[in-house]
């Protein structure tokens, strides 16, 4: 019976109104879309209104559902080949659940966390110079990134964390690489970016385009960005 942390808006029904094109609806929404979800799978973004319009996605691959935000409108658009109104959307409000900045001895266990994410750097869990952190025993699910440990400060911060046992996915349809690669769509589960002795254990990964990913962000810590100094990545499931 964990705590569920979800900011999604939530809407459904006769709020859709039919466009020229087949299989075309929109909807007025007032605050910008980042991210956007049917009865909780993620729903594919196009680069831009006309590739909706044409069912184009990224780099011209056929996609036949997905939506674009129009910001100028203030619109909603999604193609759907059956009527969206049969469907529950959910749209992130919040960007992270849990922002560690700067902080030390953090221990974040057990919480059910979803719909977050209203840029590119949304997370479930994100800590930024951040030591003695355990990220253990959650489940994430309908973000941009899962989990995101990060590192820009002195050599005393960023320092041992453990990330174990978290269930961390972003549902969605099977999509083509070529029309998510170096999109919206190419969301990572855990993006290690600390300083030193991160371990990444026991955790399962599923439905992201990447998995476990680990780095380096601090300046001078390495000449490759690549590269991080003392991680453990063992016993995932992905």
């Amino acid at each position: 019976d964990a705590a569920i942390l979800d900011s999604a808006d939530r809407f459904s029904g006769n709020i859709w109104k039919a466009d020229a094109k087949p299989n075309v609806w929109s909807t007025s929404m007032n605050a910008p879309v980042s991210y956007l979800a049917r009865d909780g799978m993620r729903y594919y973004q196009y680069d831009d209104r006309k590739g909706l319009m044409d069912s184009v996605g990224h780099e011209g691959v056929r996609m036949d559902e997905g939506w674009y935000y129009d910001s100028g409108a203030k619109k909603l658009y999604v193609r759907s080949v059956d009527d969206p109104a049969n469907f529950t959307w959910q749209v992130p409000r919040l960007n992270r659940a849990f922002n560690i900045v700067g902080r030390d001895w953090i221990w974040i266990e057990g919480f059910g966390i979803q719909f977050y994410s209203t840029s590119t750097n949304g997370c479930g869990i994100c800590a930024l110079n951040a030591s003695h952190i355990v990220i253990r025993n959650n489940e994430i699910r309908n973000a941009q990134l899962g989990i995101y440990t990060e590192w820009t400060g002195s050599a005393e911060q960023g320092n041992d964390t453990r990330i174990e046992g978290n269930d961390v996915s972003d549902p969605k349809d099977e999509w083509p690489w070529d029309a998510v690669k170096s999109t919206r769509m190419e969301g990572t589960a855990i993006l290690v970016r600390g300083h030193v002795g991160t371990i990444v254990r026991d955790n399962i990964v599923h439905d992201f385009f990447n998995g476990i990913f680990t780095g380096s962000s601090g300046a001078g810590i390495s000449e490759y960005a690549e590269v991080a100094y003392d991680v453990d990545v063992y016993h995932n499931y992905i």
